[in-house]
């Protein structure tokens, strides 16, 4: 078992080289810009949401209410 340890951290050696300037890892990830189209999507979306959540609730209030009768 020692030896196959060795013989594993032997292997694994790294080598380091430096990256060039221009490389992916320097440039910056822009988000992508949010058009009116995309605003009034996530606009709807949270209303529908909204909606949704409501309908629910008051559908577990009205069963709760009538079970109680």
């Amino acid at each position: 078992m020692p030896g196959l340890l060795a013989r594993l951290s032997l292997d694994s050696r790294v080598e380091h080289r430096p990256m060039p300037v221009d490389s992916v890892q320097h440039q910056r990830w822009e988000p992508p810009g949010c058009d009116a189209r995309c605003i009034a999507y996530t606009f709807l979306s949270i209303v529908l949401f909204l909606f949704i959540a409501i309908a629910l609730v008051l559908l577990m209030f009205s069963r709760a209410t009538s079970k109680s009768k």
